[in-house]
């Protein structure tokens, strides 16, 4: 089975990116393949905040990640700089998500078969 990681570069509700990216992981998952991990870059960081409140009419993303993800053991990982610079610290960051550098998007992305990128770019 292949091994797939992930780069988010967008914002949760831009492009649909999220909602793709967990409907690919569960499909993955479902065929046997391994999930390396998803690295958060630029504006993606958004999508590690502990709480969103897209009130009652649109559907709750963070809750997916942490329901979907996070709770079936796939590594989050967002880029430190870019945390720093959203101001996204340890209060307000989703528990579970790892603080890494770019060196921890080249690990995920030197063992993956495919690396799939969501988002234009930052």
């Amino acid at each position: 089975m292949a091994k797939l990681a992930f780069v988010v570069q967008t914002e949760p509700y831009k492009f649909e990116a999220i909602d793709t990216m967990l409907n690919m992981i569960d499909a993955a998952k479902r065929a046997g393949h391994e999930i390396l991990g998803v690295f958060f870059f630029g504006s993606g960081v958004y999508s590690l905040q502990k709480h969103i409140d897209p009130g009652v009419t649109v559907r709750n993303l963070i809750e997916k990640i942490k329901e979907k993800v996070a709770s079936e053991g796939v590594t989050l990982i967002g880029c430190t700089t870019w945390m720093s610079m959203d101001g996204i610290c340890n209060e307000n960051r989703m528990e579970g998500v790892k603080v890494e550098g770019l060196g921890a998007l080249t690990e995920i992305a030197v063992k993956a078969d495919k690396l799939i990128v969501f988002g234009p770019g930052v």
